[in-house]
């Protein structure tokens, strides 16, 4: 008994535990789940709670605002603004099936990708090339970095006022 003991014992204690410093990958598809559900009955509140604090209430006041760049970005019904893409929510109600991968971008960041499932496979959107095309012009994306206890927005909603997807270095940590 004393042998089975110690060896279970050295098992255990070279078997790495979980660590805060893990990025938790359910957690981050849990919010991609709850954007997503959010975006399909366009509650855009609870959208902004992933938004960054400091641009919350400057994103719910533009919400307001149908010709504030933000709302032809995020929401674009009625837009009052010219626009060159289509918006966040249409991407989204153009999809006939809902679903999300993640791609690492570096260490603890990660970017979130929204697409359909019967339009796309995951294999082929986890591509930079097929990023390069698609990225918020049909296939919604949202990058988070985890800070060791929890997941944080790396950019405002869906990327907005960044560069795009294929800008270097794009989400990477320096």
């Amino acid at each position: 008994m004393k042998t089975i003991w110690l060896i279970i014992g050295f098992i255990s204690l070279t078997t790495p535990a979980f660590s805060s410093e893990l990025p938790d990958l359910r957690a981050l598809r849990a919010i991609a789940s709850e954007i997503s559900s959010a975006m399909l009955k366009e509650d855009y509140g609870k959208v902004l709670l992933y938004d960054f604090p400091e641009l919350r209430e400057e994103h719910q006041h533009d919400l307001q605002n149908k010709s504030s760049d933000f709302y032809c970005y995020l929401i674009g019904e009625g837009c009052q603004a010219a626009t060159k893409y289509h918006s966040i929510h249409s991407q989204f109600a153009s999809m006939k099936k809902v679903d999300l991968a993640l791609k690492r971008l570096s260490g603890v960041t990660y970017v979130v990708i929204f697409f359909d499932g019967t339009k796309y496979d995951r294999t082929s959107i986890v591509r930079t090339s097929f990023l390069c095309k698609h990225a918020n012009v049909d296939v919604p994306i949202w990058t988070f970095k985890w800070d060791e206890v929890r997941w944080k927005a790396m950019h405002p909603v869906f990327n907005s006022e960044t560069d795009l997807f294929c800008s270097t270095p794009y989400g990477v940590d320096k």
